[in-house]
């Protein structure tokens, strides 16, 4: 767990979506027939549904409270 949680911190450092990125999805979203429920947006987002479908739900947890998200506006 710790080799994959340390491989997806350096992943994740200069990966956070633009607001480009967010405002094509939306604008995508909402002119879409047959809309998805949900829509993955960036690096970020991709390692943290990573790390969720490859963690218990013990370590993911383990892995957010450790600060994964800390200094991101994510409260530990």
């Amino acid at each position: 767990m710790d080799k994959r949680i340390a491989f997806l911190k350096g992943a994740m450092k200069n990966s956070v979506s633009s607001s480009d990125q967010v405002a094509n999805t939306i604008l995508h979203a909402v002119n879409s027939r047959d809309p998805d429920m949900r829509y993955v947006i960036g690096n970020d987002a991709t390692n943290s549904i990573h790390m969720r479908n490859s963690l218990s739900d013990r370590e993911f947890m383990k892995w957010i409270k450790d600060g994964m998200f800390h200094g991101k506006g994510f409260a530990r």
